[in-house]
């Protein structure tokens, strides 16, 4: 509905819900994406920190032989 300009409050007469429901679905969905790119950067940080654990872990292995 926001896609072709329409209000809120025509949106919300047009299909029986309140107001509250629809700023409702947009707050969940704000946090839904938030979330979402939050974890796409935790999920960069992972990869770096498993190479840089390899790396340790190599360097000690050559210490210890």
């Amino acid at each position: 509905m926001a896609d072709s300009g329409q209000s809120v409050t025509n949106a919300t007469e047009a299909l029986g819900i309140s107001e509250a429901l629809i700023y409702g679905w947009k707050r969940k969905n704000k946090m839904g994406k938030e979330i979402l790119l939050q974890q796409g950067g935790l999920s960069s940080e992972n990869r770096q920190l498993k190479v840089r654990a390899r790396q340790l872990e190599t360097e000690c292995a050559s210490k210890l032989f």
